[in-house]
């Protein structure tokens, strides 16, 4: 059972001015499912498409404990009085499927790391896959014997005159077998299947080494006093110096930063608004 966070936003764009000026939300649900996924945010945004045509986005952030959804409707500025292309999202959006487990709840249920809870590992991101490609990765983390959960999953899509979709995992790897040649072999089996364009994203830079994944959520929540199910990491990378994570809560984004021994050195957390908008 996960804890389903959805949002419907309204992002409020100055067309004369080619700038984005407000995000408010529109529509908030907070509910539990066991089913609610990538697949169910798609088909509703399909049914949205198909009212507005163009302007819209969407974006999703599913952890082991957590989903954050939302829906972007790029929406004219100033404000003018509900017409009747919303009238019709919202009734779409209301009447959807939602998949909702009624009069249960997530509170207590925090999955944990199956097989190596408390160990350090490797953390991976992992660029643009299809669920095609996903299943090439997996299977070659089995034949090369290593112990993976996956953290997180993150996907994009803009309908904005053409379309552009992005999609990315996260996986933590168990580090006594994550070394020497197996990374290599499993590094050079990741290179294959991304695409040259993301050159410049290095995946040097997006491997954490000796992380132990479930304490460093446990540190954050403690420290920013909120409970670690409710996080949800959808980015990180390190540098030479520091290694980066972004997590989201619900309407606010967590960057941690910590040295290369994962000693956290900062934490800032920021509402959701246009200016800190998730990209």
């Amino acid at each position: 059972m996960k804890k389903i966070h959805f949002n419907l936003f309204g992002d409020y764009y100055d067309f004369e001015k080619n700038k984005l000026i407000n995000q408010e939300i529109i529509l908030q649900k907070n509910f539990d499912s066991e089913f609610f996924s990538k697949s169910d945010l798609e088909e509703l945004f399909n049914q949205i498409i198909a009212i507005k045509l163009d302007g819209l986005k969407y974006e999703i952030n599913e952890s082991m404990n957590v989903v954050y959804a939302s829906i972007s409707l790029l929406l004219s500025f100033p404000k003018v009085e509900i017409d009747d292309q919303l009238i019709k999202i919202l009734k779409v959006v209301n009447n959807f499927n939602y998949k909702e487990n009624i009069n249960q709840s997530t509170n207590n249920s925090f999955v944990e790391f199956a097989e190596h809870k408390g160990e350090e590992g490797l953390l991976l991101r992992i660029r643009d896959l299809y669920d095609f490609e996903e299943n090439i990765v997996f299977n070659e983390l089995r034949k090369l014997k290593l112990e993976y959960e996956v953290v997180s999953r993150n996907a994009r899509r803009m309908e904005k005159g053409s379309s552009d979709i992005f999609s990315e995992i996260i996986v933590f790897i168990l580090n006594s077998a994550a070394s020497g040649y197996t990374w290599d072999k499993l590094k050079s089996k990741i290179k294959k299947i991304e695409p040259k364009s993301y050159n410049y994203d290095l995946i040097e830079n997006r491997n954490i080494e000796m992380l132990n994944y479930k304490q460093m959520l446990e540190n954050v929540g403690e420290m920013i006093n909120i409970n670690p199910n409710e996080l949800g990491l959808r980015y990180m990378y390190k540098d030479n110096e520091a290694c980066i994570f972004e997590f989201l809560s619900n309407r606010s984004i967590i960057t941690v930063t910590s040295d290369q021994d994962h000693f956290i050195k900062e934490i800032s957390v920021k509402e959701i608004n246009k200016a800190d908008e998730i990209n």
